[in-house]
């Protein structure tokens, strides 16, 4: 894995993260806030702690840890805000992508978690970890959006691939 697989992932994160607030569009703050019986229970707090996840990783990829996010955290209260947090995050990791060495994509992190534990694991499963993390919980919003009866987009990286 070089660089340019970590960068094709970032576009295509920034892809599905665009068509999934899309279909965002026109939810009431109730719905928004609906229990849909998920991991982080609404749209509202899985879409926040995709970026409370991002926040924490690319912190720590840049060596400036955060230390004021919880996993469950609402950073954003509004569709409108947690999106334009969005779209900066995501072009906070293409940028990041964008400068990805073969040095530092073969290193070893020693990081904390945000629950304090120390640990150490490759980059390259690191970043693996914050795209897998993010198509994860986007199925968890897929879910929501189902449960609220709207129309939840297509956001396989297939699609991405094939320009639909």
């Amino acid at each position: 894995m070089d660089q340019s697989y970590f960068l094709e992932l970032a576009l295509y994160n920034q892809w599905a993260n665009k068509r999934l607030y899309k279909a965002l569009e026109g939810l009431s703050d109730q719905e928004f806030r609906q229990d849909c019986d998920v991991y982080f229970k609404s749209l509202q707090g899985t879409l926040n702690h995709i970026l409370v996840a991002d926040l924490a990783w690319l912190g720590r990829l840049q060596k400036t840890p955060r230390t004021d996010l919880t996993l469950n955290m609402i950073l954003h209260e509004s569709v409108e805000d947690l999106w334009a947090a969005r779209q900066a995050q995501d072009e906070e990791i293409i940028r990041f992508c964008q400068g990805l060495t073969p040095a530092f994509v073969s290193s070893v992190l020693h990081y904390q978690s945000i629950s304090g534990g120390a640990y150490e694991a490759p980059v390259r499963t690191i970043l693996a970890h914050v795209f897998n993390h993010q198509t994860h919980h986007r199925g968890h919003a897929h879910a929501c959006l189902t449960r609220l009866g709207k129309e939840a987009p297509d956001m396989d990286i297939i699609y991405y691939h094939l320009g639909l």
